[in-house]
């Protein structure tokens, strides 16, 4: 029976390890430990973490055992009683909690539709948990990939950077398209949205930095030798979405699709959750349409 004091221990070191290195948000550890049974408050979790507040002996128990859990699961890591600290469990592969929105029941006899659909931009672990699904090929496209090229700057190599070189070392293409900067359309769209989002205009006058910093990180992750590349492209169309893809041509095939609206930020754009296999006629039609985006006056950087 692990005592008090070493449970206090084992949330106080978990909770750190998540959110300090691996790039998880508090809401995730939250939702993640719902999922396994272990139920305390969101701001139980943000009590601990900051300090100010220590949480009840009993909330610490499920705290301890629920954060143990998570890090069993998703990370392969034990605690170890004897240094203090978390260590790789032998033989282990981790895999993801999928933490899925909950659905009210309604009286409608009518079936739930075959989509998820989430507020706002996914948060990284959210986001490598959705690429390690991949076997074949990974599509991102998108304007400027600002976002994804700051995984690699802002979090630390065992939030992306670590998860990205073990996707690719499987074989996996990973192939991202962006908007040409000097194309015939990037102008044009960034000045029309600046219109009612003044940090627009700004977002246009950094797109050649972005692109740059993005080719720098590829060329050297691919300098790495792994077997499958990363693969950066400008495509100058008319930026409809955003639209991520896994093994797209494969049945098991699946699509986060985020249409652009105007007047709101990309970053908090609905983002459309489509598994093929359950609607292909839809996912067919979202995916012939970033495959006319990829092949059409397209061009490859690395």
């Amino acid at each position: 029976m692990i005592n008090i004091e070493t449970s206090r221990l084992i949330a106080e070191l978990g909770l750190k390890l998540l959110v300090d290195e691996y790039g998880y948000k508090q809401i995730e550890v939250y939702k993640k430990m719902e999922v396994l049974g272990f139920k305390v408050s969101r701001s139980t979790i943000s009590n601990l973490y900051t300090g100010e507040k220590k949480p009840g002996k009993a909330f610490i128990k499920i705290l301890g055992s629920g954060i143990a859990e998570v890090l069993k699961v998703e990370r392969c890591l034990a605690f170890n009683e004897d240094t203090k600290a978390f260590i790789s469990i032998p033989n282990c592969k981790p895999r993801s909690i999928v933490v899925e929105p909950k659905i009210e029941k309604e009286l409608d006899p009518n079936p739930p539709l075959p989509y998820v659909l989430h507020d706002g931009r996914f948060y990284v672990s959210e986001k490598i948990a959705f690429f390690e699904k991949a076997e074949v090929e990974i599509i991102e496209l998108g304007i400027r990939l600002r976002n994804f090229k700051n995984y690699f700057n802002d979090k630390k190599e065992s939030a992306f950077k670590d998860p990205l070189r073990a996707i690719l070392d499987k074989g996996v293409q990973f192939k991202c398209f962006v908007l040409e900067p000097t194309g015939n359309f990037a102008r044009r769209y960034f000045e029309d949205r600046a219109k009612v989002q003044y940090s627009e205009k700004k977002a246009f006058a950094d797109s050649p930095e972005v692109l740059a910093e993005l080719k720098s990180h590829f060329i050297a992750l691919n300098r790495e030798g792994y077997s499958g590349k990363m693969e950066l492209h400008t495509y100058d169309h008319f930026p409809y979405y955003h639209a991520s893809v896994i093994d797209g041509e494969a049945e098991s095939a699946e699509m986060l699709m985020a249409a652009y609206l105007y007047g709101v930020s990309r970053a908090n754009t609905p983002v459309l959750k489509l598994k093929k296999r359950n609607n292909k006629k839809i996912f067919k039609r979202y995916f012939n349409s970033i495959k006319a985006m990829m092949e059409n006056q397209s061009n490859q950087l690395v």
